[in-house]
């Protein structure tokens, strides 16, 4: 399932991205992503990695 690898990347690209812009325990209230059919990526593998690994990332919901 290459949808791990390719939402642990996502996420920490967003959090590179939000980094200096938040304060201190502040978090994204959504992250929107949108999967061409050309990825091959399965969105629900996606929402099932985004779970895995929301514990410890600054984005509350994942909507794709």
């Amino acid at each position: 399932m290459h949808e791990l690898g390719l939402m642990n990347g996502m996420l920490k690209t967003a959090q590179n991205a939000l980094e200096g812009q938040l304060r201190p325990n502040e978090k994204v209230s959504k992250l929107v992503l949108e999967v061409g059919e050309l990825t091959e990526a399965v969105p629900a593998y996606l929402k099932t990695a985004y779970d895995s690994l929301k514990k410890d990332n600054i984005i509350m919901k994942l909507d794709i």
